[in-house]
């Protein structure tokens, strides 16, 4: 089942976003996906392939790949940093691209972890 991109923001989104609801329906929900980290390297690999799909052979109005998703990380027993180390090793399986830490920023109910690609 192949990823179609929104038509409101352009990103690609799982084809289920889209099946039986209004677009009132969708404009009110949180459209990030969980995925369980078992699953993210499918995930992505089927990401990537709806996106070149969708791009085809044609190098003319080429629209940035971005996709967003929650990941469970309730299986793990690691510190936070070490479970994003994890998740990017995932990552860079699946598209195949080296990412570098590059900042992390301490919120109040979370710590977010900035990778940018090397290529």
């Amino acid at each position: 089942m192949s990823s179609p991109s929104c038509s409101g923001c352009g990103h690609v989104k799982p084809l289920s976003k889209f099946m039986g609801e209004s677009e009132e329906v969708r404009e009110g929900q949180d459209l990030s996906e969980i995925v369980e980290p078992n699953d993210l390297f499918d995930y992505i690999i089927q990401l990537l392939e709806a996106y070149s799909m969708q791009q085809g052979s044609s190098s003319e109005n080429v629209v940035p790949f971005f996709f967003e998703c929650s990941i469970d990380i309730a299986v793990f027993e690691k510190i936070s940093k070490e479970i994003t180390d994890e998740l990017i090793d995932i990552i860079e399986e699946a598209d195949e691209f080296a990412w570098i830490y590059n900042h992390s920023y301490q919120g109040i109910h979370a710590v977010t972890y900035r990778y940018v690609c090397s290529q």
